[in-house]
């Protein structure tokens, strides 16, 4: 009897301790800790940093660059070394990189509380359960369990087939709004099936891949959109977003009504700079919340999976809507219809 009590809940913390891994953020302190004592990493501690397997794994996801990194070495200098007070002043407001990882020092104790708070609550089932209550009955299931790491290499997430990375610093925003929101859009991500395509033609992959942007991110976008609209540092990016992304869906039907068959449309580059690097947030969000709000958030979820059924449901939506958001065209719509029969399995 005395022989359990002792096992048991080591076991559990065993188990709570591993639900996601913060490694990357505990080497974070570290180095952070070391840059405010004056010491300036060299090459070596450095690697070490980018050597750990979330930080890594982030890396090999997402294919971060070195000249990202090597600015990133720079801005946490430039943020922690005593020496560069200065500097740090001189560059707030006017240095992007700066200017975005500052926070991170504002709010550092704020920080190593909910590090503390992570490493002894699984986070698992509240961000699944997030994710779900945007999700069709049956893409709640999957065939692995994705491990879920935190970083602190960007201020955004991502997922892939195995794996999700949050944000250490936006996940810390997102929980005190709503806990497990923040990841829970990435869990949406991991969890969100894609109809089956054939292949498609290289004149068509801009705009297909940018259809499919807009149906990724406006769903996966409705987990977390309390946060967006809440949360300190994206109110501004949430105003911005509602203001920008008419112009953009008016841009989008032109670019649909504009495309020839066998003739090469637009590329990922120019939609990537079309939605101001959003990769689809600022319309697919938009298009989905006029969606929920004219009563079609279950039919837009039933077709979550369908790029085509989510251009067609919002223009039912839009046009019952009192704002009078854009509306696709006949003619762009019958570019959907035939993007549609050559490339829907």
């Amino acid at each position: 009897m005395r022989t359990r009590l002792i096992i048991l809940p080591f076991l559990l913390v065993q188990l709570v301790v591993h639900a996601q891994n913060t490694d990357a953020i505990t080497t974070y302190f570290t180095l952070i800790d070391n840059l405010q004592t004056g010491q300036e990493p060299n090459d070596s501690t450095w690697n070490q940093f980018l050597q750990v397997n979330a930080n890594k794994l982030f890396i090999d996801a997402n294919g971060v660059d070195s000249s990202y990194l090597n600015r990133l070495r720079k801005t946490f200098e430039i943020i922690y070394l005593p020496q560069n007070d200065s500097l740090l002043h001189a560059l707030l407001g006017k240095d992007n990189m700066v200017t975005s990882f500052y926070p991170f020092k504002e709010k550092e104790n704020e920080l190593k509380a909910y590090l503390n708070w992570l490493q002894t609550h699984d986070m698992f089932d509240t961000i699944y359960h997030a994710a779900i209550a945007q999700l069709p009955s049956r893409m709640h299931h999957f065939a692995k369990r994705p491990l879920l790491f935190y970083e602190m290499l960007d201020i955004s997430g991502s997922a892939n087939d195995s794996a999700i990375y949050a944000s250490f610093f936006a996940s810390y925003l997102g929980d005190q709004i709503k806990k497990g929101g923040y990841s829970g859009h990435e869990m949406h991500h991991f969890l969100r099936q894609s109809i089956p395509l054939r292949p498609i033609a290289q004149a068509d992959k801009g705009m297909m891949r940018a259809l499919e942007a807009v149906l990724s991110e406006g769903t996966a976008d409705l987990v977390d959109l309390e946060i967006w609209k809440e949360a300190a540092g994206s109110k501004d990016y949430f105003i911005k977003m509602t203001a920008a992304s008419p112009g953009m869906l008016q841009q989008l039907n032109k670019d649909l009504e504009d495309m020839i068959p066998g003739k090469k449309g637009k590329d990922w580059n120019y939609f990537s700079t079309l939605f101001e690097g959003s990769s689809g947030h600022f319309p697919g969000s938009y298009m989905s919340a006029i969606m929920v709000r004219n009563g079609y958030r279950k039919e837009m979820l039933d077709h979550c999976d369908d790029p085509f059924a989510f251009v067609r449901i919002y223009n039912r939506a839009a046009l019952k809507d009192n704002s009078k958001p854009p509306v696709f065209t006949e003619k762009a719509m019958r570019v959907i219809a035939e993007l549609e029969k050559r490339y829907k399995k």
